[in-house]
């Protein structure tokens, strides 16, 4: 199951943290109730700290670990939604495909050596032909929008 990693990691290290605390407490109890020397609560913290270090440090490398492959695992899951629509659809036009998936200009720069010179200029091109339409929309949004104020403010000056 994806994500299960990060939990495990993390669970770990606070784990690593809690028997720190716990020894640390009981050690501490047993100086302070004489029933243990310092020189024994110093061997006994010395010999319990690998262990809490061992939990905190895989702890942390299955959480980062976890984290990483998590992200994997979107990729992976956006490529077999491309897939899924090559094989249900036969062909699909990358306009398309760069639509549904939300791509970047930086997904795009990134993955240039795996979709190939043709395919990525392709690519390119949808996606900054997406932006100029956007920006020209928007562009025709304020127009028209100064248009209607000016006819109003017309109306305002023409009214009796």
């Amino acid at each position: 199951m994806a994500g299960m990693g990060r939990i495990t990691g993390i669970i770990l290290a606070v784990a690593g943290i809690v028997l720190c605390l716990v020894g640390s407490a009981f050690l501490a109890s047993g100086v302070m109730a004489e029933r243990l020397s310092v020189s024994a609560a110093l061997l006994g913290a010395l010999l319990g700290l690998p262990v809490v270090l061992v939990l905190i440090g895989v702890g942390g490398y299955v959480a980062i670990r976890g984290q990483r492959e998590a992200v994997e695992f979107a990729e992976v899951e956006k490529e077999k939604q491309v897939l899924n629509r090559v094989l249900t659809q036969g062909q699909v036009r990358i306009s398309d495909l760069a639509l549904d998936m939300r791509v970047t200009r930086e997904q795009i720069e990134r993955d240039k050596e795996l979709l190939g010179d043709v395919v990525y200029r392709r690519c390119r091109h949808v996606l900054t032909e997406n932006e100029r339409v956007l920006q020209a929309l928007d562009t025709m949004r304020a127009i028209l929008a100064n248009t209607l104020v000016q006819h109003s403010n017309l109306a305002k000056i023409a009214a009796p």
